[in-house]
């Protein structure tokens, strides 16, 4: 889920769900692998990768996700939290 520009009239607290869902969406089709924050950002920004502003969007959802208990950061690596996969599982289906 690549990111996208905010969009005309989208408020930047609806920009930074849209990414923390597509962050989350990420993580959880790749569990149980772990990924460092660059190889996060690379999958997810649809920009060139100089993008300072989406970039810096991608260590925004990550440190909001594991403020919030869904990720956790061991070292240079971020995974989902069980509980966040067993939230994706059920409400994937």
């Amino acid at each position: 889920m690549a990111i996208k520009k905010l969009s005309d009239g989208e408020s930047p607290a609806a920009a930074a769900d849209r990414i923390e869902t597509g962050l989350l969406v990420v993580l959880a089709s790749e569990h149980p692998n772990a990924f460092t924050v660059e190889e996060i950002a690379l999958q997810m920004i649809a920009e060139p990768p100089g993008d300072f502003g989406t970039r810096d969007a991608v260590n925004i959802a990550i440190k909001s996700l594991i403020s919030a208990g869904l990720a956790r950061r061991n070292g240079e690596y971020v995974r989902l939290t069980k509980a966040a996969v067993r939230a994706h599982e059920l409400l994937d289906h």
